[in-house]
């Protein structure tokens, strides 16, 4: 699976980034521009030249199928494991004594 110009765009700038900076990147592209993609490219490297490991995380299940769908396109001999934790947090904040 090939990357577009601007996909590999955004890779390498979260890499010079990485490189250049000491805060984290934030790669920001439209609806339908392939982030799915990017994101199992980034995490494909981390995993294949680096030997690291990667967390994903998203507030629905079918975000989570879909970046597992790319990362499985883009590293099919390398151990994915995709596990659903239902959220049922109530915060109860109550305003600073005055």
């Amino acid at each position: 699976m090939k990357l577009r110009n601007y996909q590999q765009a955004a890779v390498d700038a979260v890499y010079d980034h990485l490189r250049n900076r000491d805060d984290n990147p934030v790669a920001v592209l439209p609806t339908g521009a392939g982030k799915s993609l990017v994101l199992a490219k980034i995490a494909s490297d981390a995993v294949g030249q680096w030997n690291g490991r990667v967390l994903i995380l998203a507030h629905v299940k079918e975000l989570l199928e879909q970046n597992a769908d790319k990362v499985r396109r883009l590293c099919p001999d390398k151990v994915l494991n995709l596990a659903e934790v239902p959220v049922h947090v109530a915060i109860d904040m109550e305003p600073e004594a005055v």
